[in-house]
Parts: C-alpha cells; sequence; structure tokens
C-alpha cells in the first residue's frame, strides 16, 4: 500500500511540473523560414504601394531559388512562370557577350566601330568598344528622336532592322567620344551589329549558345529575333489617351515596332527566375575571367546628378545604396511596358530579380527590392 502511494505522488508531482513548464513556457509559433519572410515583406509592400502584378526570383549562394509573385484584385493574375518584357537590363547580356569575344581574342575594348561597321550619319567612326559600353561616345539616343512616338505608331507591326534604326533615328552626336557620359541606347544597338558582324550569326543566337543554354534558360526571348514561346504578362497603358491605364495583352503584331528597336539595347522578354540565375552566375564570376570582370566592374563615377545610380561600368550599373539596403550591389533596370530590376549583393553571393507589369510605379519597384534586401541580408548576417 505504501509502495501503491509513492508511485501516486511522484504521478501527482509529475504532472504538476507539467503544467508549471507549460505555464512558463507556453507553446510558440515557429519563426516562419527565409522563403515565408521574402513573400510576407512583398505582400505587405504590394499593399503599402500597390501596383497590377509582379514576379520576383532570389537566387541563394547555394543557387536554390526562391520565386514569389504579388496580384492587384481585378488584374489577371501573375505567375512566376510569366516573361515580362526586360528593358535595359538586355544591356548585361550584349556586354557579356563582347567581352566573352574579347576573351575569344576576336576583339579589343580599344577596337574602333569602323572596323566592323559601315559609315552612319551622326555616328563617329572613330568611337571604340569601351565607349560604346561606357555610355562615353556622345552618341545620339535614339528614343529622343522628337518623332520616335509616330514612328513606332506609323505600323506597330513593322520590325525594324538595326540599320533602320541608325539611318532614322540618330541625329547629331552630344559630345565628341570620351568628351562625356549620357545614357545612349544607341551604344547598345552598335555592339549588338557588332556582335553579329564578328560571328556571323544572329545575335540571338548568341545569346542562346554562350548564355541560355550553357545555363539552362529556358524562358528569355529576344523579341525581335525569336517566337516567344511562354505566356507574356500584360502590359498596362493608356489606349485610349484618357489617363487611365488599361490591361492589355500585346501580341507580336503590336509591340514588333517597339521591341525591334529595343533589340540589344532592350528587347529580351524573361521570367525572374531566369533573370536572376544568369545576373547571380554572371556577377559573381562564372560566365567571364577575373580579368575580365575587373573592367566589367571599373565603374564610371563621373555621372550627371540625374543619374541615381553610384556608378556605371561595362554593361553594369553600380546599384545605388539606398534600394539595396546599403549593400554592395551590381546590375541593372529595365523601364519599357514592364519595369525591372537585378542586382547582385556581392558579399552575399545573392541575385534578387524584380519585374512588374504597372509601368512607371517606381515606389514598389524600390521599395519592393529594398524590403527583400533586408530579410536575405538580416538571415546571413545572424
Amino acid at each position: 500500500m505504501k509502495k501503491a502511494n509513492l508511485i501516486l505522488l511522484n504521478l501527482v508531482i509529475v504532472v504538476v511540473l507539467l503544467i508549471i513548464a507549460c505555464a512558463c513556457n507556453p507553446t510558440t509559433v515557429d519563426e516562419p523560414n527565409i522563403q515565408e519572410k521574402l513573400q510576407i515583406v512583398l505582400d505587405e509592400v504590394f499593399a503599402n504601394y500597390p501596383g497590377k502584378g509582379l514576379s520576383a526570383a532570389v537566387v541563394f549562394p547555394d543557387k536554390t531559388v526562391w520565386l514569389g509573385t504579388a496580384n492587384a484584385e481585378g488584374a489577371t493574375p501573375i505567375s512566376s512562370s510569366d516573361l515580362f518584357w526586360i528593358g535595359s537590363i538586355t544591356k548585361m547580356y550584349t556586354a557579356t557577350v563582347i567581352l566573352q569575344l574579347m576573351e575569344e581574342g576576336k576583339l579589343t575594348l580599344g577596337d574602333r566601330i569602323k572596323q566592323f561597321l559601315p559609315s552612319y550619319s551622326n555616328i563617329d567612326g572613330d568611337i571604340t568598344i569601351k565607349q560604346l559600353l561606357l555610355h562615353t561616345s556622345g552618341v545620339y539616343e535614339i528614343t529622343s528622336h522628337p518623332n520616335f512616338d509616330e514612328m513606332m505608331a506609323e505600323d506597330y507591326s513593322k520590325v525594324w532592322t538595326p540599320e533602320e534604326i541608325l539611318i532614322r533615328l540618330v541625329l547629331e552626336p552630344y559630345f565628341a567620344p570620351g568628351e562625356g557620359w549620357w545614357y545612349s541606347n544607341t551604344n547598345y544597338t552598335l555592339l549588338g551589329m557588332i556582335i553579329e558582324k564578328i560571328t556571323d550569326n544572329m545575335v540571338s543566337n548568341e545569346f542562346r549558345n554562350r548564355i541560355y543554354t550553357p545555363l539552362s534558360l529556358t524562358n528569355t526571348f529576344l523579341d525581335c529575333q525569336e517566337t516567344i514561346t511562354g505566356n507574356i504578362a500584360p502590359f498596362w497603358i493608356d489606349m485610349d489617351d484618357d489617363d487611365v491605364l488599361d490591361e492589355f495583352f500585346a501580341p507580336f503584331e503590336v509591340r514588333a515596332s517597339n521591341t525591334s528597336v529595343a533589340y540589344t539595347c532592350g528587347g529580351l522578354f524573361a521570367t525572374a527566375q531566369d533573370c536572376a540565375i544568369f545576373t547571380h552566375t554572371l556577377l559573381r564570376g562564372d560566365l567571364l575571367t577575373q580579368s575580365t570582370m575587373n573592367q566589367m566592374l571599373d565603374f564610371n563615377t563621373d555621372l550627371p546628378e540625374t543619374w541615381d545610380d553610384r556608378g556605371y561600368g561595362l554593361g553594369v550599373s553600380w546599384i545605388r545604396l539606398s534600394i539595396v539596403n546599403g549593400a554592395e550591389a551590381y546590375g541593372h533596370g529595365g523601364n519599357a511596358f514592364h519595369i525591372s530590376l537585378t542586382v547582385y549583393l556581392k558579399d552575399y553571393d545573392i541575385a534578387i530579380t524584380i519585374l512588374q507589369n504597372f509601368p512607371n510605379n517606381w515606389s514598389l519597384w524600390t521599395q519592393s527590392m529594398l524590403a527583400l534586401c533586408k530579410v536575405v541580408m538580416n538571415f546571413y548576417d545572424k
């Protein structure tokens, strides 16, 4: 009997101790993992800076990929498999191929464009390839032509050739080669033509052979030279000239004039995942030698005050601190019918891409990038 009482007393003590432990240590909810945190902050930013649709991707040091989206009620939902017109991010791809050709001994950065191309009015044949890459050539910006919009609208189905672009859209230069800095898409039109001249191949094939195929990028296309397979995120444009943006699905015959003029300065379409993988692979140094990367990331910081980033290298921007939480970051933005931003956080070996289909929503553009940067940096700084 005494033994039974002792067992019962021990059981009572155990139960009491468990009750006390539960009272002192209430059940806690598991801390969200980094992937969950990324989606949480993306949703928060989207709620505070509303857009229509956004696709994001983060590539981690081990090359795993997080994908996220945000969508507005009443808009066609965006999925991670949707392609966006990434605009001037294309310049990073063009610069990469040019620098690969340099490594193969097929050109030097000091070569003059007259060594590869015929003469064109208003374009100095003594401009060097490096000046094109750096935007120090002084050549006129094609989209600044006073009749640019009207010329695009003459025939939206028209596929412009690079030669037509140079002949019809290039006016007098801003300054003599090397005498200043001016961001000009025309520089990268000329670089695309040089790639085709040297390789005797369409630049889209060079992109595919040198970049997409080695990196298994199956959702990246140069619109003017390739048939896009996959779903393109809708555009939001003012179709009725009533200052109200309308959702619009633009088939090739409607977007051809604009995307063909964009060519190798801004004609690529890609998913956020493809773009982030390319950014990560390139800027961690896996596509070019270290010597070439040093040249690519040798930034010119003597830029106009109107240029927000810290500097510009060979097809790559030195990203301003305010949108990457103070990190050392390289990448590029794009502004077409969609707007985009891709960055590489050097000290974290992480790439982040933001693609959105509501134009000129720069607050969403900057704040979503900043929020994602904070999540990954806080995670790795612990």
